[in-house]
């Protein structure tokens, strides 16, 4: 198991002249604008490390455990799980809204209750043998 550091204890060890950090856990640490230049993170865990900006030249991340963090792959997940309902949902009164405006272009009979999200169109007029079409959306 990795032993658990943070940046700051890194960037000491590294400005007295260490650069083997093998086998360290960094996870979410920040190195921005950091000097790591030939240091050693061979097997260090470094999901949600932060390296924006910093200097790596000749850093070896030989077998790192690199990506996002458990957490946050859970967070991305629960947020494209809720965009895709508030879609779902917004399809459906766009839906009902484009068909209620072509009723009322064309002069169909329209009842647009908005407590339900049901719409009715009396096509019977235009197309005989036709019942009632209804589109509704439950909340």
């Amino acid at each position: 198991m990795a032993n658990r550091t943070n940046a700051k204890d890194v960037l000491r060890r590294y400005a007295t002249g260490d650069r083997d950090f093998r086998d360290l856990s960094l996870r979410g640490q920040s190195f921005k604008n950091a000097d790591l230049s030939g240091a050693d993170f061979t097997e260090a865990d470094i999901r949600g490390t932060n390296f924006s900006e910093a200097t790596l030249c000749g850093t070896n991340f030989t077998k790192a455990k690199v990506g996002l963090q458990r957490r946050w792959v859970v967070g991305v997940l629960a947020i494209v799980f809720a965009l895709s309902a508030l879609a779902s949902f917004l399809s459906h009164i766009v839906i009902l809204l484009v068909s209620y405006s072509v009723a009322l272009l064309v002069q169909i009979p329209v009842s647009l209750e908005l407590s339900s999200l049901r719409l009715s169109l009396a096509l019977d007029r235009y197309l005989p043998y036709t019942p009632t079409l209804s589109l509704e959306l439950s909340l």
